[in-house]
């Protein structure tokens, strides 16, 4: 449902993906597995893909240490 919503741009699916992931491990998952695991695990530790979807929250606009506006690094 996930892939399907992204393909059809009903979702940002890998906003979608990420949140789902991190849903099944507050809910005590100690294993995950799931047709998303290589793109998931890709978002996790590229380091661009983690400041992009950081920035995505509301808040995150701002560096939390000096308060510099926009932050490019993670």
């Amino acid at each position: 449902m996930i892939k399907a919503g992204g393909v059809l741009k009903m979702i940002e699916e890998e906003r979608v993906m990420m949140e789902s992931l991190m849903c099944l491990q507050r809910a005590g998952a100690d294993i995950i597995l799931a047709y998303f695991a290589l793109q998931a695990a890709r978002c996790l530790c590229d380091p661009q893909e983690r400041l992009k979807n950081l920035l995505r929250h509301s808040g995150n606009g701002f560096c939390a240490d000096c308060g510099s506006p926009n932050p490019k690094w993670v």
